[in-house]
């Protein structure tokens, strides 16, 4: 059976649901005709008529309420039951566990665990050929390429936040986000100690690393070949928002000009910790 995605007020995607459910979620007045719909096998968006035409409403203020809406007290239900679980959908971070008591602790854990699906949603696309903008069924597409909990699952945000990502090339997201302290993002280190700020660096060097032999690989270059950075290793790495390769968060420059170099950092011995890639 075929399911559906779509997108709220709020633009987030919500699902995957089937027919049915989309259909009482109408009649409940939870979605409208002109609602974004996508197939959870498609990219694309329509609007929600096109896949479930409007059914007429017969308009009269003669009838009475029994003849003029079919509804029974178990379809009521059902429908304030499926409001509700649309709403928990759509609000997944209205409950925010304590987690460890530690806000520190929890947002190093939680941004540890968008590292990991970062990861291996690159492993994912490069197994499968996927490029940039391709789509991600997500958890199921990246299981088999991390270490799960007990209960077979994708780790999760200790403070109950939801991840996301949803498409190669995206940042995988926690639904806390912004609204809590520490910030629950991905790449966003504010005030860096020395430590974080080497740290930060020395994980973009492997990135630089990986997607140098990346190029070797699908360019047949040798060892010592010339290497046109950063352009040539643009196509394989995670740019920033503004298009580019992620830069030294404490201002160095990276390099690297050979098949088979090692990237370099510009800051290199000159400051404690060393930002070089061991």
């Amino acid at each position: 059976m075929q399911n559906y995605f779509y997108r709220d007020n709020a633009g987030k995607e919500i699902g995957p649901l089937n027919l049915s459910t989309l259909a009482q979620l109408r009649m409940a007045g939870a979605l409208n005709d002109d609602t974004p719909v996508r197939s959870e096998n498609s990219a694309d968006w329509i609007s929600l008529q096109v896949i479930l035409p409007s059914i007429p409403v017969q308009q009269t203020s003669q009838i009475s309420l029994k003849k003029s809406v079919n509804w029974t007290w178990a379809g009521l239900l059902a429908a304030v039951a499926i409001i509700l679980i649309a709403s928990h959908f759509q609000h997944p971070t209205e409950t925010i566990k304590k987690g460890s008591g530690n806000s520190e602790m929890d947002a190093n854990e939680c941004i540890n665990n968008l590292r990991q699906l970062d990861a291996v949603a690159n492993q994912f696309a490069l197994e499968h050929r996927k490029r940039t903008g391709d789509y991600i069924n997500f958890p199921s597409d990246l299981t088999p390429y991390i270490k799960l909990t007990a209960d077979g699952k994708i780790p999760g945000c200790p403070m109950g936040g939801i991840y996301n990502i949803s498409r190669v090339g995206d940042t995988p997201t926690c639904s806390l986000g912004n609204k809590v302290k520490p910030h629950h993002i991905l790449g966003e280190i504010p005030d860096m100690t020395p430590s974080q700020a080497c740290n930060a660096c020395i994980n973009y060097l492997r990135q630089i690393d990986a997607a140098a032999n990346q190029f070797a690989l699908e360019h047949r270059k040798r060892t010592g070949d010339y290497i046109n950075f950063p352009s040539d290793l643009t196509p394989y790495i995670k740019l920033t928002a503004d298009g580019k390769i992620p830069g030294c968060p404490a201002g160095g420059v990276y390099s690297i000009s050979r098949v088979g170099d090692m990237p370099t950092c510009s800051l290199g011995n000159t400051v404690t910790p060393n930002h070089i890639l061991p």
